[in-house]
């Protein structure tokens, strides 16, 4: 450990992970500070947190060096997504936008653990670890940072990618914008009979969306069901037989008998958003600066389009000789990427109130647009596209 790093990236998660691999190539001195190293997993036991990475993020891996190595682990592609109410239903294809697949479905201890060992072997970082941290002060010149064993670091920039219970944020009192939806997640991993046919499977129910998400055995999905609280907490609890038929006949036999295989993990979903993402000496990245609902699985792919704008304005200040703490340099990637989580967050809150609504004429409404985007494949290519961040 070294009393100066050029900068510091305060958790060790995939978004603070791949931006310091996006930034190997520079003469930075960098350090990750993080308390909890990530542990090996069985094969044969699926990770509760999975993401739906699209290509953009994809890209990343690659700029990381990292993604033949994902690839050659543990992912399921999806070549198709099925979304579908009471009375309409809407089908998107992978070829209609000239592509191989939609989209991969990757659990998150599967990309934090490829990227952490990349991270291990880069040579301008040191990974502290564990480590924590018991306060944060801004000077004229630098973060101080004091951890939990009294050693003292400095640093030019500080980034929070602590996630989104952020402790530097809190820290420092930087201001945010935190709303709670209606709904709580309830996340598990089941057992199914048919076969998930490479498909990501959205059902909109009144009371809220369920997403069955394939893994790479064919019989196994993870499920993302959005539920107002005393409804989430009822499934959560409830005998396993009376759990596995809820979701049969939610996913209207879809996929015959459906078995739940693991725990059933509940949690409250909030919309965030950070109303500086810079300040003097510190920048927030990922869910530390945003958090969305999860219905559209956009999420963990923000986050890493967070990481890329991020590096590309460090590297920018580099190449313009001037401090990677520049706030004038910084604030374009605060303008950026601003204005790309604003456009998610009205986007998802738009559709979640859409397709969670019992109103009749909205409904209907719904149900005409979705039946009317299905015969349009020009327009769902577009949408394929902007989902992919093409």
């Amino acid at each position: 450990m070294k009393n100066h790093y050029d900068l510091v990236i305060l958790g060790g998660g995939v978004v603070g992970l791949a931006l310091a691999e996006l930034l190997k190539d520079l003469n930075l001195s960098i350090a990750i500070i993080e308390e909890h190293a990530p542990t090996r997993y069985e094969n044969s036991h699926y990770d509760l947190r999975v993401s739906a990475i699209n290509a953009a993020s994809i890209d990343l891996f690659i700029q990381c060096g990292v993604w033949k190595k994902i690839i050659e682990d543990r992912v399921s592609e999806y070549k198709k997504m099925f979304v579908w109410s009471n009375n309409a239903e809407l089908l998107f294809l992978a070829e209609e936008a000239g592509l191989s697949e939609l989209g991969y479905i990757i659990e998150n201890r599967v990309i934090r653990q490829h990227l952490w060992t990349a991270v291990s072997e880069q040579k301008n970082v040191d990974l502290l670890c564990p480590v924590k941290i018991k306060s944060v002060t801004i000077e004229v010149e630098d973060a101080v940072i004091m951890t939990s064993d009294n050693a003292t670091i400095k640093t030019t920039l500080l980034i929070g990618a602590d996630g989104a219970n952020s402790w530097l944020r809190e820290e420092l009192k930087f201001p945010i914008q935190i709303s709670d939806y209606p709904h709580h997640a309830l996340v598990t991993t089941l057992h199914i009979e048919k076969p998930h046919e490479k498909t990501a499977w959205q059902h909109f129910l009144p009371e809220g969306p369920l997403a069955f998400l394939p893994l790479e055995d064919e019989h196994y999905v993870s499920i993302v069901w959005s539920l107002p609280p005393e409804n989430a907490a009822e499934l959560k609890s409830c005998d396993i037989l009376l759990f596995n038929q809820k979701v049969t006949e939610a996913m209207e036999h879809k996929f015959g008998k459906v078995e739940s295989i693991a725990p059933r993990i509940t949690f409250p979903l909030t919309r965030q958003k950070l109303e500086h993402y810079v300040g003097e000496h510190v920048a927030f990245v990922g869910d530390a600066a945003h958090r969305v609902h999860p219905m559209a699985g956009q999420g963990v792919n923000l986050g890493f389009q967070g990481a890329k704008n991020l590096a590309k304005s460090i590297t920018e200040a580099i190449e313009k000789k001037r401090a990677i703490s520049d706030l004038k340099i910084l604030r374009h990637y605060q303008r950026t990427q601003k204005t790309l989580a604003t456009q998610m967050l009205l986007m998802i809150d738009g559709l979640n109130k859409v397709f969670s609504t019992e109103n009749m004429i909205l409904s209907q409404t719904r149900d005409w647009g979705m039946r009317g985007l299905n015969a349009l494949p020009w327009l769902k290519k577009l949408f394929i596209e902007s989902a992919n961040g093409i």
